[in-house]
């Protein structure tokens, strides 16, 4: 498996800056991997009923924006809940689970099919 990493490693290397690396060790500082498994009953992003469904606004609060210079009533929305395509504007809160998402005054947002969240900053 190390050979193969490192093979992989210099073929990119040598297909972006068109030489091999040097002699060095070579270090993975980040790894990022995606898995992708069929699972009965669910829907791909895209097809129907690929969200959760139901109002995609929990709640308004006041937030503080810089910009702003003040506290402003913002509202906080369900990720989950949040349609494809349908663009938001800003500002606002957008909640999952382990992080959320702050799109400022002026700025806006949509779910592209991909599920990733499109910021579109003023």
């Amino acid at each position: 498996m190390r050979e193969a990493l490192a093979e992989a490693f210099e073929a990119a290397y040598r297909q972006k800056y068109g030489r091999t690396p040097g002699a060095v060790p070579i270090e993975f500082t980040n790894i990022r991997s995606t898995l992708r498994a069929a699972i009965p009953g669910a829907a791909r992003h895209g097809d129907e009923g690929d969200r959760a469904g139901g109002v995609p606004l929990k709640r308004r609060r006041a937030v503080w924006f810089p910009e702003s210079r003040a506290f402003v009533e913002t509202p906080v929305y369900d990720r989950a809940r949040l349609p494809l395509g349908e663009v938001f504007e800003g500002p606002a809160l957008v909640e999952e689970e382990g992080s959320t998402l702050v799109v400022g005054p002026g700025g806006s947002f949509r779910v592209a099919p991909s599920g990733n969240i499109v910021v579109t900053i003023a």
